[in-house]
C-alpha cells in the first residue's frame, strides 16, 4: 500500500524537415511493507528523452538519447538493528529510431536503445 504518482511533459519545436523535443517525467512510490520488520519501500525515477531528426517524403528519422535515473530505499529492523539500504542508478543510452507512414490509414514506428541499457520500441498504428 501507498502513494504512487507521476508527473511529464514534451516540448517540440521544428523548423522546416527538421524537428526536436525534450520528454521528462518524475515518478515516485512510497510503498508499505506488509512484513513489520521492514518500513517503506521509496522508488523514484527521474527521465529525460532529447529527440533531434530530419522529415522526408512520409518518413522521419531521429537520434536521441535517454537519461533515466533510478532509486530505490528500504529499510528493515532486526532485533533492534536498523539497516538502511539505498541503491542509485544513472546513466545516458543513446536512441535511434525512424516513422514512416504506410498508406493512408497506417504507420510504423521503430526505435533502438543501444550501449549499457539496451531497449526496442516497435509501434504499429491505425488510423480511423
Amino acid at each position: 500500500d501507498g502513494p504512487y504518482w507521476v508527473v511529464g511533459g514534451t516540448f517540440v519545436g521544428g523548423y522546416k524537415r527538421w524537428f526536436g523535443s525534450l520528454s521528462i517525467s518524475f515518478a515516485q512510490a512510497r510503498l508499505d511493507a506488509n512484513v513489520p520488520a521492514f518500513g517503506t519501500n521509496n522508488f523514484d525515477t527521474e527521465r529525460a528523452l532529447p529527440k533531434i531528426g530530419y522529415s522526408f517524403k512520409g518518413t522521419s528519422v531521429w537520434l536521441g538519447a535517454a537519461w533515466i535515473e533510478e532509486t530505490f530505499e528500504t529499510g528493515a529492523t532486526f532485533d533492534d538493528i536498523r539497516i538502511d539500504v539505498e541503491v542509485s542508478r544513472a546513466d545516458w543510452t543513446p536512441t535511434l529510431g525512424m516513422n514512416t507512414i504506410m498508406g493512408e490509414r497506417w504507420d510504423l514506428t521503430v526505435e533502438g536503445g543501444f550501449g549499457d541499457r539496451v531497449s526496442a520500441l516497435f509501434n504499429l498504428g491505425y488510423r480511423f
